[in-house]
């Protein structure tokens, strides 16, 4: 169905009470929602991909962040006023958490010259040189 758009052309757009990804805020509640996300997951993730890998990521951990915010976005879809911002921002903030996560364990202790505070250091220095003659 053509509806017009702003300038009163109608344009082969959205039918009347539809958005891309399903119906208008207002007509949601009335949809299922396994009618809503599915139109929303295709339309949005391969941009969200884009836009994770923007940030830095490659192609397999943006398409795995982009995951991850999708299925929170499924979790709490009810809640959700702004479904594409909503997204990228727990999209954006995942790839934060995956990058300053730390994943390694110490091979072995911290030598001892690296834990002394660098005025006893400077004065062990001193101290052995002194001693050397200088």
């Amino acid at each position: 169905m053509m509806r017009p758009d702003r300038s009163g052309r109608r344009s082969p757009g959205l039918e009347a009470g539809r958005n891309r990804y399903g119906p208008d805020r207002k007509q949601r509640h009335r949809c299922p929602r396994r009618i809503v996300i599915p139109g929303f997951y295709r339309a949005c993730t391969p941009g969200l991909v884009t836009f994770v890998m923007w940030l830095g990521a490659g192609a397999e951990e943006g398409a795995d962040v982009a995951q991850e915010a999708m299925t929170k976005a499924w979790q709490h879809w009810e809640q959700i006023r702004h479904p594409r911002a909503w997204v990228r921002i727990v999209a954006s903030r995942e790839y934060v958490r995956r990058n300053t996560a730390c994943h390694e364990d110490p091979a072995e202790e911290i030598p001892f010259h690296l834990i002394l505070p660098a005025w006893l250091l400077m004065r062990l220095r001193c101290s052995a040189l002194n001693g050397l003659g200088y």
